[in-house]
C-alpha cells in the first residue's frame, strides 16, 4: 500500500514494478493503461520515503519484483496463472486479497470497508493542500 500511495501507481502497475525500474534516483514506469496506446513513461523521483519502502522490499527473498512473495508450493510453469511471468510475482487480485486480509485483521469494519482501490483513489483525488482536486472540497 505504501508503494501505491507514494507513487500513485495503480494496483496492476505496483505488482509489475521491478527493482530494475529504479535508476538514477527515479522510478521509470510505463503505466499499463497507456502501454498499448501512447506508451507514456513516468519518471517518479525516489525521495526518502519511497527509498525506505524500496529498501524494505529488498529482503532475503531474491526476486526481480518489488512486491513479491514465496509461493505456497512449487508448480510447473504450465500450471501457473497465465499472467504470472515469475514464480514470486504477485498478481493484482492477490494484492487486493492481501489488503482485505490486513484490513480484516486490523478489525476495520463497516458497511463499506475500504478496499485497495478505494484507498488509492482517495489518495489520487487529494492534492497537496488536502482538498480533493476533482471536486474542489
Amino acid at each position: 500500500m505504501d508503494l501505491s500511495l507514494l507513487t500513485l501507481l495503480r494496483r496492476e502497475d505496483v505488482v509489475s514494478l521491478s527493482f530494475s525500474d529504479a535508476r538514477a534516483g527515479s522510478l521509470w514506469v510505463v503505466p499499463s493503461k497507456t502501454e498499448g496506446t501512447s506508451g507514456v513513461r513516468l519518471q517518479i523521483a525516489i525521495g526518502p520515503e519511497l527509498e525506505a519502502v524500496l529498501a524494505r522490499a529488498r529482503d532475503a527473498v531474491v526476486s526481480p519484483f518489488v512486491v513479491h512473495r514465496l509461493p505456497d508450493k512449487a508448480r510447473p510453469q504450465d500450471k501457473r496463472a497465465k499472467a504470472r511471468t515469475h514464480h514470486m510475482q504477485v498478481l493484482p487480485e492477490q494484492l487486493s486479497r492481501a489488503f482485505a486480509d490486513a484490513r480484516d485483521e486490523a478489525e476495520i469494519v463497516g458497511d463499506n470497508p475500504p478496499t485497495f482501490h478505494g484507498a488509492w483513489a482517495v489518495r489520487c483525488c487529494r492534492n497537496r493542500d488536502g482538498r480533493c482536486s476533482r471536486c474542489r472540497r
